[in-house]
């Protein structure tokens, strides 16, 4: 799964799409593939909440785990994504979503790990819908 930041054509990160959302299919040739409409509705698309034209800052929320927002913004021309975890604001360095293989999937755990903004050291945490 990849998640990659979007840009308008004077390179300001596009408030209204964000974020480009697809598979890397590894196992195959590499290539590309788009989300399925259950992949994007229920675990790995995401909603716009806020947007903040002044600072060029934009928050998501990630199907899987919406009750934690992911701020996005540019900043000295670089693109960070940052969130709280572990009950501390963290940049974001990989989110693993682990689905059931049912009938009808469901989340079963969001694995967070990131760096702390204040110390630098790692930080990670399992949310469990």
């Amino acid at each position: 799964m990849q998640y990659d930041a979007q840009f308008t054509p004077d390179q300001r990160l596009n408030l209204e799409k964000p974020l480009s959302v697809y598979w890397i299919m590894n196992a195959e040739k590499g290539q590309r593939e788009e989300l399925t409409w259950f992949e994007r509705t229920q675990a790995y698309g995401f909603d716009v909440i806020a947007s903040d034209p002044e600072s060029w800052t934009v928050t998501v929320a990630i199907q899987a785990f919406k009750k934690r927002p992911i701020q996005i913004y540019t900043f000295k021309g670089v693109t960070d994504a940052e969130m709280e975890m572990a009950h501390k604001r963290a940049f974001i360095q990989s989110i693993y979503v682990k689905m059931t293989e049912s009938f009808i999937p469901s989340v079963e755990y969001v694995d967070l790990k990131g760096i702390d903004r204040e110390t630098g050291k790692p930080l990670s945490e399992r949310m469990i819908p």
